[in-house]
């Protein structure tokens, strides 16, 4: 062989193995799931989560209790970012009726303390509004229930905390938009009240602070007496109470019209999103997106009507520090039933793409619920999506890269294999995905189900030499923190699942739980949310299972 062909050769055996080394592609990892079913085993369902600095979680929404007729308690729960239970507290007002007490909305300030809106049935058969600040303990710093005439129903929806700890909620009270502030001591304020130009129902929903001004938004009746004349209406007010401007969007269909989410961005820009039926049909409807400028003049309106011309209904939105906007919601397809459907528009309103996802079937039925961002620049929805049949779901969350492309899934089938919903998305720290929802339970109905997954490091293979035996090796560094990197050979195709346990056999993480091909592979596993001590790392594959230790060393 010449000198030139030996190079040559050379050359090409080298990109030979760099062409066998490649990921498996972008992974995400389960790292616990907390479920609550509530004292009266029955239905629990979430309206919200909140994250932490420190990674912490906070849940609340409904919960049935074991008084009288099993009625609806606000249940709020504190999960450490291991998962542990910090604290459950549950509020029961003692009425009648169902439902009795709902949670619709909660915030945690910079201190841990957590405040928690909705309303309250009270002796006299109406409902109230119904506010709790919780210290960082779940001890009650205060409650203050609001009714505005004795027979008046009042329910809290949003609510919203400034710096000083100024309590702001809103929601509807005998059919207006109603406004209520607190210092922080629950010592009440004021309250704006809002009559629509129908003279009809006004319900707010939404409530911001942002740049020492209040943003509230819902829907109101352009006509009296009509039940689907509703349109997006947004109110800025200042701290004082005081409307600084009013802005109403009507759809074409003169229909109804309902914003889902709300945004209000650092130059006092206000998005919002939501679906406006198109006809006089209630079967069609569209995506409804509109941002608003300081003064609130509308910069730019888009709607988005599905490939099946039937129900989209667009159920959150997220910004990006260039103005950049996701929505996300369910959308019907042109041969298949609702798909996720998620859409991104640049800061001048234009659409920069679409994707959607549909389940294992045409006839599945998929709803997307939440959005949010991660500051790399990845998008992530979560919702609900058919598995099998169209009579049970999952829970199934995506991840996308900025240009649309899916780069994973992750479903989550509860203990029931019924219904479980995703409703809630928040990415902590880059690296970690926190989900919130409702599950099925065994023989107890909906659950509250909160799921925190781990985006990890690409598991690295090479397929140049396929290894003649199983093996584990021993994890470098160790002792490490926080990141440690595992290496495994397997010789053939197979189920391999990879996890890490604690010194008394709990499960603290599912790393690898795939099908992977023959080769050689490298994991990065970052335990950065666990602490120190000795952990035990396993392998399975087939009839080969092998166990190692390893320590966490902070």
């Amino acid at each position: 062989m010449t000198q030139s062909k030996k190079i040559s050769f050379a050359l090409f055996l080298i990109l030979l193995a760099l062409l066998g080394a490649s990921q498996a592609g972008a992974q995400v990892s389960e790292l616990w799931a907390a479920r609550y079913n509530g004292t009266g085993s029955s239905a629990d369902e979430i309206s919200k989560m909140v994250v932490d600095g420190n990674g912490n979680v906070y849940i609340t929404g409904r919960s049935r209790g074991t008084g009288f007729n099993n009625n609806f308690d606000y249940l709020t729960i504190k999960y450490s970012s291991s998962g542990d239970t910090l604290w459950a507290r549950r509020y029961d007002g003692g009425g009648s009726g169902l439902p009795t007490d709902e949670a619709r909305d909660m915030v945690v300030d910079s201190l841990g303390n957590v405040y928690v809106t909705g309303f309250s049935v009270g002796a006299d058969m109406t409902s109230d509004y119904l506010t709790i600040k919780y210290d960082s303990n779940g001890d009650t710093s205060w409650t203050r229930r609001y009714s505005y005439t004795t027979n008046s129903n009042d329910n809290g929806n949003a609510i919203a905390v400034d710096e000083l700890g100024y309590v702001y909620v809103t929601g509807t009270s005998s059919g207006d938009y109603l406004t209520i502030c607190y210092d922080a001591s629950g010592v009440f304020q004021w309250t704006a009240r809002y009559n629509g130009t129908g003279n009809d129902v006004d319900i707010a929903k939404h409530i911001i602070y942002k740049n020492g001004a209040l943003y509230v938004s819902g829907i109101s009746r352009n006509t009296f007496n009509s039940s689907i004349s509703n349109d997006y209406l947004t109110i800025k007010y200042s701290l004082n109470g005081d409307s600084l401007w009013v802005s109403r969007y009507n759809g074409p269909g003169d229909n109804y019209d309902e914003p889902t989410s709300m945004i209000v961005d650092n130059a006092d820009n206000v998005y919002l999103t939501g679906f406006s039926r198109n006809t006089s049909s209630a079967s069609s409807s569209d995506y409804l997106t509109i941002k608003y400028n300081q003064f609130g003049d509308s910069v730019w309106v888009n709607r988005y009507d599905g490939t099946g011309s039937g129900q989209d209904e667009a159920n959150d939105l997220a910004i990006d520090n260039s103005g950049n906007v996701y929505v996300t919601g369910t959308s019907v397809g042109a041969s298949t039933f609702s798909d996720y459907a998620t859409i991104k528009y640049n800061s001048t309103g234009s659409q920069q793409w679409i994707t959607r996802y549909h389940g294992p079937f045409n006839t599945s039925n998929d709803y997307a619920h939440s959005i949010a961002l991660s500051p790399n620049g990845f998008i992530y929805v979560t919702g609900g999506s058919n598995n099998s049949s169209i009579t049970t779901t999952d829970i199934v969350t995506i991840k996308y890269n900025m240009s649309g492309d899916q780069q994973w899934m992750k479903s989550y089938s509860g203990t029931g294999n019924g219904g479980d919903m995703g409703y809630q998305i928040e990415i902590y720290n880059t690296d970690f995905i926190y989900v919130s929802g409702n599950s099925e339970g065994i023989s107890a109905g909906q659950d509250y189900i909160t799921l925190k997954y781990e985006k990890t490091t690409s598991i690295i293979y090479s397929t140049g030499n396929i290894p003649n035996s199983f093996r584990l090796y021993q994890n470098y560094p160790n002792p490490f923190n926080p990141s440690t990197k595992i290496n495994f050979d397997i010789p053939e195709q197979g189920n391999v699942s990879l996890i890490i346990y604690d010194l008394l056999g709990r499960e603290t993480a599912v790393l690898v739980n795939q099908k992977l091909d023959a080769g050689s592979y490298e994991y990065e596993w970052n335990a950065s949310y666990l602490s120190s001590g000795i952990y035990f790392y396993s392998i399975q594959t087939g009839k080969h299972r092998e166990t190692k230790k390893l320590v966490l060393s902070k």
